[in-house]
C-alpha cells in the first residue's frame, strides 16, 4: 500500500471550494436579515392604519423611516452583488477538471484490449513521427514509450491492471482546499499573528463583553441596578402616589449615562433643564434620597412631567430626550409591578400580617403606565385621549353634557355625537374621532371556578387550590353601546353592603334548609355564569353565555345548589341505582372533558403567542404601542391582591387566562373583585364582582383504597372464623 501525501493548493485550483463554502454560509443569514422583504408588508400595514393613526407621533416617525427607499435599494444591490460573486465562484469551481486516470491505449490511440502486435506496430509508427532525432515532441514520445512498456512488459501490465499505474502502487494524495501560501515559512509569523488575534483576543473579548452585559440585565432586559432601586424604595415607602411613582421611575438606571451609554446627555442641559423646571413650576417631591436627587433623575422627571402636561419642547434636544425616556417607561413600570408582587409574597412567607406594597401603590403604578402612554394625568378627562379635543372643550363635555368618559361618548348614536361635537370639529375630524372610537377596546369577562384536585371540581372547600379560568373577549368600543359605565371600588363595596344587608334581613340563614329540603352550600356545588346586568342572586338557574354585544358590566355570579321535588317517594334501591348511574355519567363526562382539554393545553404550550395585538391610539407616544392588560383578583374586604397581576399580552379577539389562588381556611361567603386593567388606556378598565362560598373539606377516600380496606377486613374476619 502506498504512502499518503497531503498537498496544499499551490495553483489556487481547489481552494476555490473553501472560498465558495465560506461565502455561501455567510451570505445565507445576511440575505435573510438584510433583504427588505418585510418592508412591503409594513408599508401595506401602515397604509391600513393611516385613516386612524395619521395624527399620532409614532405613525409620523415610522412613515418617515419608511420614506427612505434608497436604503432598501442599496441593501438589495449589495446582496445581489454578493450573490453574483458566489455565482462566479461556482462557475469557476464547476470548470475545474480533475486529473483523468492513466490509460495507455488512449495514449497510443488504440482500442481497448488491442493485441501486442498491434501495440508494437502502432509504437513504431509513432516513433517515426515523435522521436526527437526526427524533430518530434520529446514529451509525447516519452508518454508513448511509457504506454508501450505498460502494454508489452508483463510486470508493468500486471501493475496497470492491479493498481491503475504501470509503475506499481503510488502514494495517495489529498488536496487541501487552502492556498499554499498559508503554510509557507515566509508567512508563518503573519498566519500565527492572525490566529492569535482571532482566538486569543477577539473571541475572548466578545464572549466576555456578552457575559458582562448579560449579567447586568434581568430576563426582561431591565438593569439589575434598576430592580435593586425599585426593591429598596418599595420596601421603604409603602404608600406611593402617582407623583411618587414618577419620581421613582425617573431614577431608573436606564436613564443614567453611567449605566446606559444610550442615555442622552448634552451640554445644553445645564440651561434648558432649569428653564423647563421653571416652566413646569417645579418637579414635585424628590427628596434627598439618592439617586432621586441626581441630575439625570431630575432631568428624566422633568421630561416625564412635560410629557404629561403636553408641553412643546426643543425638537433637536429635549424632544429627542423625552422620546427616549417615554419609550422605556412602560417596560420599567411592568417590572415595578412584578417586584411589588414578589415583595408581598416574600412578606407572606415571613409570616407578615400585611403586604409590603399595598394594593393602592400597585394600582398607582398601573395608572402611571396609562398616563405616560396617553400623555395626560389620571385626574384629567379621559376624552383627551381623542384627537382634536382641547382641555376646555373636554371639561365642557364632562360638566355640561355628562360625557365623563369614552364609553359615554361611544354609547350615543352617530347623529347625537355629531350634534355634540359639531361646534368644535368639522366633518373630517368627526369621522376621525369615530374611527378612533371604533379601534378602542371594550372587554367582557366570563369566568369559571374549578377545584381541579378534588373529585367534586365545582365545590370550593377550605384551603383548596382554586383555579379561576377567565375568558377575556375583546370588542370594539362602538360595538358595545349598552355597557355598564364601569365600577370603582367604592361603588362595588356599597352595592355589596346593600346586598349583604338584604340577605341578613330577609334571606335564609346559612344553616337553614332551602328549596328541596337541602341545606345551603350542600349539593351540586357552584357554577359560574355570566348575567346580562349586575349580579344574580344565589339559587338562580343557569343562563346561557352572553352573545357578542353583551355589556362590559356583566358580572360573574354563583348559581346555588339546584333542587328538585321529583322522585322523593322512590325506594332506597332506586336512589342507590340512580346515584350510581349519575356517578358513572359524571365520571364519563369528566373523562371526556379531560380528554378534550389535554390537546388544547398542549397546543397552548407549544403555540407561539403573537407579538402584535392591536395598536394603541396614543397621540404623543414615540413608538407603536400594542395593547397590554393586567388581570388580577382582589380581596375586597382586606383590599389585598389574591393573585399576581397576570400580564395579558396576546389578546386579539378572545383569550383564556387561568388565575390560581388558595381558598380561605374559614367557612363562609367571601367577596372578591376581578380586575382587568389596561396599561395604555384611561377609563377602559373592567371590574367584576365575585363571591365564593367556602364549604367544609370532607374526608374523602379513594375508591381503590376503600376496596383494599374492605378486602383486608374480609381476610381478617375469615382468619378469626
Amino acid at each position: 500500500m502506498g504512502a499518503q501525501q497531503f498537498e496544499y493548493d499551490a495553483g489556487a485550483g481547489t481552494s476555490i471550494y473553501f472560498a465558495l463554502s465560506v461565502a455561501i454560509l455567510s451570505l445565507l443569514p445576511f440575505t435573510y436579515l438584510l433583504w427588505p422583504s418585510h418592508e412591503r408588508r409594513e408599508r401595506e400595514r401602515l397604509a391600513s392604519l393611516r385613516a386612524v393613526h395619521h395624527h399620532t407621533l409614532w405613525f409620523q416617525l415610522k412613515s418617515e423611516q419608511q420614506g427612505g427607499k434608497w436604503k432598501s435599494q442599496l441593501r438589495k444591490f449589495v446582496v445581489l452583488v454578493a450573490w453574483v460573486g458566489v455565482a462566479l465562484l461556482l462557475a469557476r469551481a464547476t470548470g475545474l477538471q480533475s486529473e483523468p486516470e492513466y490509460d495507455p491505449y488512449t495514449v497510443l490511440g488504440l482500442e481497448q484490449n488491442a493485441s501486442v502486435a498491434e501495440v508494437k506496430k502502432r509504437y513504431r509508427q509513432l516513433s517515426l513521427v515523435l522521436h526527437p532525432d526526427r524533430g518530434g515532441d520529446s514529451v509525447k514520445f516519452m508518454a508513448a514509450t511509457r504506454a508501450y512498456k505498460a502494454l508489452t512488459d508483463e510486470e508493468a501490465r500486471r501493475n496497470l491492471e492491479l493498481h491503475g499505474n504501470p509503475d506499481g502502487p503510488q502514494a495517495m494524495s489529498f488536496g487541501i482546499a487552502l492556498p499554499a501560501w498559508i503554510v509557507d515559512q515566509q508567512n508563518s509569523m503573519l498566519v500565527l499573528g492572525v490566529y492569535a488575534l482571532a482566538f486569543m483576543v477577539i473571541l475572548p473579548t466578545a464572549v466576555g463583553t456578552w457575559w458582562y452585559r448579560s449579567m447586568r440585565y434581568t430576563g426582561d432586559q431591565i438593569l439589575l441596578s434598576t430592580t435593586q432601586l425599585f426593591v429598596f424604595h418599595l420596601n421603604r415607602h409603602r404608600m406611593l402616589s402617582p407623583k411618587r411613582v414618577l419620581c421613582l421611575l425617573a431614577a431608573a438606571s436606564e436613564f443614567c449615562p453611567y449605566y446606559n451609554k444610550a442615555a442622552p446627555t448634552r451640554p445644553q442641559d445645564d440651561t434648558e433643564i432649569p428653564q423647563l423646571i421653571k416652566a413646569l413650576g417645579g418637579v414635585g417631591e424628590g427628596g434627598r434620597d439618592p439617586p432621586l436627587c441626581y441630575p439625570y433623575s431630575i432631568k428624566a422627571r422633568a421630561l416625564l412631567l412635560a410629557h404629561l402636561a403636553r408641553l412643546p419642547l426643543n425638537p433637536t434636544t429635549l424632544e429627542q430626550d423625552r422620546r427616549f425616556v417615554v419609550a422605556l417607561s412602560p417596560a420599567l413600570l411592568q417590572e415595578m409591578v412584578s417586584i411589588a408582587w414578589q415583595l408581598n409574597q416574600a412578606a407572606k412567607y415571613r409570616g407578615a400580617s400585611s403586604d409590603t406594597v399595598p394594593l393602592q401603590t400597585i394600582e398607582s403604578i398601573m395608572r402611571v403606565s396609562q398616563m405616560i402612554v396617553q400623555s395626560q394625568w389620571d385626574n384629567s378627562s379621559p376624552l383627551l385621549q381623542l384627537p382634536f379635543l382641547s382641555q376646555d372643550f373636554a371639561r365642557h363635555l364632562s360638566v355640561r353634557k355628562g360625557m365623563r368618559g369614552l364609553r359615554e361618548l361611544a354609547s350615543i348614536s352617530s347623529a347625537d355625537r355629531q350634534a355634540l361635537l359639531t361646534d368644535h370639529c368639522d366633518v373630517d375630524k368627526l369621522m376621525t374621532i369615530s374611527r378612533v372610537l371604533q379601534t378602542m377596546p371594550s372587554v367582557a369577562l366570563h369566568g369559571e371556578l374549578k377545584v381541579l384536585d378534588d373529585e367534586d371540581t365545582d365545590k370550593v372547600t377550605a384551603g383548596a387550590l382554586v383555579t379561576l379560568s377567565v375568558t377575556i373577549t375583546r370588542y370594539s368600543l362602538m360595538e358595545m353601546q349598552f355597557h355598564n359605565k364601569g365600577d370603582d371600588y367604592s361603588k362595588v363595596e356599597e352595592r355589596e353592603e346593600k346586598e349583604d344587608l338584604g340577605k341578613r334581613s330577609g334571606g335564609a340563614k346559612r344553616w337553614q334548609k332551602q328549596k328541596g329540603g337541602k341545606k345551603a352550600g350542600r349539593g351540586k356545588g357552584m357554577r359560574w355564569r355570566m348575567k346580562g346586568r349586575g349580579r344574580g342572586k344565589i339559587g338562580e338557574k343557569d343562563t346561557a353565555p352572553p352573545e357578542k354585544g353583551d355589556g362590559v358590566g356583566t358580572a360573574i355570579v354563583a348559581a346555588g345548589p339546584e333542587s328538585s321535588s321529583e322522585g322523593e317517594g322512590q325506594s332506597s334501591d332506586d336512589d342507590d341505582e340512580g346515584a350510581n348511574r349519575d356517578g358513572s355519567d359524571k365520571d364519563d363526562a369528566e373523562w371526556a372533558e379531560l380528554q378534550q382539554s389535554m390537546p388544547q393545553r398542549g397546543r397552548g404550550l407549544l403555540a407561539s403567542r403573537p407579538q402584535t395585538t392591536h395598536p394603541v391610539f396614543t397621540l404623543s407616544f414615540p413608538q407603536e404601542k400594542q395593547e397590554r392588560w393586567w388581570l388580577y383578583l382582589v380581596d375586597r374586604k382586606r383590599q389585598t391582591l389574591v393573585t399576581p397581576p397576570q400580564p395579558v399580552t396576546s389578546l386579539i379577539d378572545s383569550e383564556t387566562v387561568e388565575l390560581k389562588f388558595a381558598a380561605p381556611e374559614r367557612l363562609g361567603s367571601y367577596g372578591y373583585l376581578l380586575v382587568l386593567r389596561s396599561d395604555s388606556y384611561l377609563g377602559l378598565d373592567t371590574m367584576q364582582n365575585l363571591r365564593v362560598q367556602v364549604h367544609e373539606a370532607g374526608e374523602e377516600r379513594h375508591p381503590q383504597l376503600e376496596s383494599e380496606s374492605e378486602t383486608d377486613s374480609e381476610i381478617g374476619d375469615s382468619d378469626t372464623d
